[in-house]
């Protein structure tokens, strides 16, 4: 029965849900990594972290089915599946879609392959010249330089778009305050207003 619990208290590790502050720091750890192969995969990781908290935030799913939606063989359990689902509730459009995916792709490489990998490798900078530098949207972020050089490529290039698209995630689906609309039953209804979605 302990090792049931050590194993519950690994999930509710994996469960946790991104806040700012977690983002922050985990943007350093990520940049703190020696190697491709493993910086790729913790931005790539921070990046799906994002993705499932704006997805939690749209829907607005409560604490309790977290696991339920987003565990292991759950409904949403995979990167593919998040992008999925954020493109079909309007989070974005198809060009962060196309780079969610060539991202995920990346990482699978990344995590998968049995040989050394490196971002220099041309399958891997291709992938990566493929995805677009997002504009980043206002708001908190770690980086000074409000737009990035779009030149970048391999490691710099899927670092930069896999940072900015957590913070846009992030800041699209933030509250942005209330519209307030005449009730058919008479009074007032505050309705939050709907978040603006990414290209």
């Amino acid at each position: 029965m302990a090792n049931e619990s050590i194993k519950d208290a690994l999930l509710k590790i994996s469960d946790a849900v991104m806040s700012e502050e977690d983002y922050d720091k985990y943007v350093q750890e990520s940049s703190a990594e020696k190697t491709d192969r493993g910086a790729g995969i913790l931005f790539a990781t921070n990046l799906e972290n994002a993705l499932r908290a704006a997805i939690i935030r749209r829907l607005n799913i409560g604490d309790d089915f977290h696991a339920k939606i987003f565990g292991y063989e759950a409904a949403l359990g995979t990167f593919s599946r998040k992008i999925i689902m954020a493109h079909a509730i309007g989070l974005y459009g198809k060009e962060t879609r196309s780079n969610l995916d060539f991202i995920r792709l990346i990482r699978n490489a990344l995590a998968h392959a049995a040989v050394p990998v490196k971002f220099e490798y041309p399958t891997i900078a291709n992938a990566c010249a493929a995805i677009n530098i997002p504009t980043r949207l206002s708001g908190w972020f770690p980086w000074q330089n409000p737009e990035p050089d779009n030149s970048l490529l391999g490691l710099a290039r899927f670092q930069i778009v896999c940072e900015i698209t957590s913070h846009n995630l992030l800041r699209i689906t933030a509250p942005r305050g209330t519209t307030t609309i005449s009730s058919p039953f008479g009074g007032t209804i505050d309705l939050p207003q709907m978040p603006q979605s990414l290209p």
